[in-house]
């Protein structure tokens, strides 16, 4: 395990290696703090989908989603999840939002 040099907080978040592509998505722009509390979400929402629960994934992204509905990695995650889930017509409409 190498630690990197540059500690995670809220002041070190912006404009560090970490810094995420996602964090110009959600309008108003958000804190370093809730954009890595979105990140958090987004990830339980992948890990509930890779653990086979997708009804419990499609739910996280659909909620996130309704809070920031143009955010690119929310949307891009929930058709992954309809998808897997054999919700092509939702995700095609998803897609032509």
């Amino acid at each position: 395990l190498v630690a990197h040099p540059t500690p995670i907080s809220d002041h070190t978040l912006a404009g560090s290696p970490r810094s995420m592509e996602w964090l110009g998505d959600a309008q108003p722009p958000l804190s370093n703090r809730d954009a890595a509390k979105l990140g958090l979400v987004i990830n339980r929402g992948v890990i509930q989908a890779m653990r086979g629960n997708v009804a419990e994934a499609e739910s996280t992204f659909r909620g996130t989603l309704s809070l920031f509905p143009h955010h690119h990695l929310v949307r891009r995650n929930l058709l992954w999840v309809l998808l897997r889930a054999g919700k092509f017509e939702e995700a095609l409409a998803l897609l032509n939002h």
